[in-house]
């Protein structure tokens, strides 16, 4: 059995760090600055500070024009601003070059406050034939920015903490890592770890452990022999590698020596290098880890051209249709009728043959089964389905898939939708954890200071970007904290190190009470953030089942003969300080909320948030949590 790869082949693995060149700030000196403000940035550079000082350009007029320098190359240019705005719908920004191009893009701003600072690269699909503001005889590169208001007839404010021009620098390097000095046992790729303990005041953290060296979500493998026989071994075994050092066979309840010595079988047989590799991918379908899995790029099922005509969802253990996207249909099928039939074949067999697609345990591989049941590309053919109603009786229906269906905006909840509902507490949807969210929530900050609690609403969030959880979490706790433990094991070590969270310095909420809602679909990052309030804040987990159970870092492994593979290999992560797993676990409601009726749902009566408007109600959740 093969323990390491450096005996028996070379491999240089490598990836592409982004920096910048050609970098020059756009705004006037210090002194034209105001301060009082908190512009926070979202990049990845822990020792970035708040910027306090911001310039107001359009104190006088609508037009703010800027000087630009010489990029070394045209159509390499990038803009970069973060800004706070009142009133303004959007931003628009022509760049016009010493060469004559000019080039357009405009931003919007939905609501007041600091934006999520914004990038344009500037392409050729944003020239336009002639610069508005452009100037005859004037040849030096310039920027013509102007506004957009929402209401004339009030005032506006535009304050911009950051402006700048650059241009990217893709740096290749040599992967640092535990993981990749153990594959190929050279120096370039070798490190043990790197504890971070300096940050800037952007980043609420005391200590972070990182057990590789580099941000990058892609990392490229190369086989430095040039004989494709050997190549295509090579890289065989190389996956072979991947498969034991994947960390979750424990979690999974999974024989990782059966599935080892499978592969190990399976790699000296005879078939050709293209049907190793299918059953390959077919025994990573098999852990059903969403984290761990090959990329197969399916051209011929593009989102934009697949149908759906009805929703549906298992309640009381019958599929039921519980939403209409076709409106042909309204007047032929009732809510909560049960699926029983699609063609002549049981629903429970089209729902079991599915569910193998799909990732996770098998009761969340039959609910998106379910959801995804009736999807099928634009003008296939009439598919036929009999249902039955309460009373028993069936009846037969005809799908048609002659056109793209919307989903209904009422089961559409808009991310980081924002209201107060009852006792004065503050409700929240977070539909994904996205860069910037941080940013959304501390514009939020005076609601929230005075706000009797915080309904969390992480139904359907599939996790995202975990410092962003990082960031508002931290608003919650009292004093620092053990926020998880990463770990990574070779033949003949544990390494481990830890990241520590400590309060927020600009958002203190630690006296609000939280309730958090979940269901099966709260993954990943929403999971951690679930656990931390709950376990350190006291927060009230409600929902209808157990989340997700999926929790850990996933990255791209560019492999050759074009393999893609995902994987969760570099670390494995445990929460808090007594070494607390959701994978394959997951987090059980503190009140557990049962679905007996489509009506039940989001989108209709809700029964999860109204549960939810019954406990905030009582002074004591957890005395209310006996008495529901």
């Amino acid at each position: 059995m093969m323990t390491s790869l450096t005996a028996e082949c070379q491999w240089k693995v490598w990836h592409y760090e982004s920096g910048e060149k050609n970098t020059v700030s756009l705004l006037p000196s210090k002194n034209q600055l105001k301060q009082g403000y908190t512009f926070f940035a979202i990049t990845d550079d822990y020792d970035k500070n708040v910027i306090t000082g911001g310039y107001e350009p359009f104190l006088k007029n609508k037009l703010w024009k800027i000087k630009l320098n010489e990029p070394k190359g045209y159509l390499a240019r990038r803009l970069y601003f973060n800004l706070y705005s009142e009133n303004i719908s959007a931003l628009k920004l022509q760049v016009c070059e010493s060469n004559g191009k000019c080039y357009e893009r405009r931003f919007e701003f939905a609501k007041d406050g600091y934006q999520i600072p914004f990038e344009w690269a500037i392409d050729k699909a944003a020239e336009v034939t002639a610069g508005t503001h452009k100037q005859s005889g004037d040849n030096s590169p310039l920027c013509y920015v102007t506004i957009e208001l929402k209401d004339i007839a009030k005032t506006y404010k535009l304050i911009v903490g950051e402006a700048k021009s650059y241009e990217e620098n893709l740096i290749k390097s040599p992967s640092k890592g535990l993981f990749f000095g153990e594959l190929t046992g050279k120096k370039e790729n070798q490190i043990e770890k790197t504890v971070i303990r300096n940050f800037g005041d952007s980043y609420p953290l005391n200590q972070k452990t990182e057990l590789s060296t580099n941000t990058s979500a892609i990392f490229n493998f190369e086989y430095e022999g040039a004989d494709s026989e050997g190549r295509q071994k090579a890289t065989l075994n190389l996956i072979r590698y991947f498969f034991q050092k994947y960390p979750f066979y424990k979690e999974h309840a999974l024989d990782k020596q059966a599935i080892l010595s499978s592969i190990d079988t399976l790699i000296s047989g005879s078939l050709v290098f293209t049907d190793k590799v299918e059953l390959l991918k077919g025994i990573a379908d098999h852990l059903y880890d969403g984290h761990f899995y090959f990329q197969r790029p399916d051209k011929s099922r593009i989102r934009s051209k697949i149908s759906s005509p009805l929703i549906l969802k298992r309640i009381n253990n019958q599929v039921q249709v519980v939403g209409i996207k076709d409106g042909r249909l309204e007047s032929k099928i009732s809510l909560g009728d049960q699926l029983r039939l699609i063609e002549d074949k049981s629903c429970e067999k089209w729902v079991d043959s599915l569910s193998t697609n799909y990732f996770g345990n098998s009761a969340q591989r039959q609910e998106l089964a379910i959801s995804h049941l009736f999807e099928n590309q634009i003008d296939s053919s009439l598919q036929h389905i009999t249902l039955e109603k309460s009373d028993g009786s069936r009846y037969q229906v005809s799908l048609n898939y002659d056109k793209v269906f919307p989903i209904p905006r009422k089961f559409v909840p808009e991310h980081f939708g924002f209201r107060r509902v009852k006792n004065n507490w503050i409700y929240l949807k977070i539909n994904k954890w996205d860069r910037g969210d941080w940013i959304k929530f501390y514009n939020l900050k005076d609601s929230l200071k005075n706000a009797g609690g915080i309904i969390f609403d992480l139904r359907g969030n599939p996790g995202g970007y975990e410092i962003e959880t990082i960031k508002i979490a931290s608003c919650f706790i009292g004093s620092p904290m053990e926020y998880s433990t990463q770990t990574y094991s070779t033949s003949d070590k544990l390494y481990t190190g830890k990241t520590i969270v400590k309060p927020n310095s600009f958002l203190d909420l630690s006296g609000l009470k939280i309730i958090i809602l979940v269901d099966n679909k709260t993954a990943c990052a929403s999971e951690s953030f679930a656990l931390i309030l709950k376990e350190k804040k006291g927060a009230t987990i409600v929902g209808t089942a157990t989340t997700s159970s999926s929790f850990s870092t996933v990255h791209a492994y560019q492999l050759p003969e074009g393999i893609i593979l995902n994987a969760n290999i570099l670390s494995k992560i445990y929460l808090l300080n007594n070494q607390k797993t959701i994978e394959y676990q997951g987090i059980t409601p503190d009140l557990t909320v049962k679905i007996n009726d489509y009506s039940d749902l989001y989108g209709y009566h809700d029964k999860v948030l109204h549960t939810a408007f019954e406990m905030i109600e009582h002074e004591n959740l957890q005395t209310t949590l006996q008495g529901l």
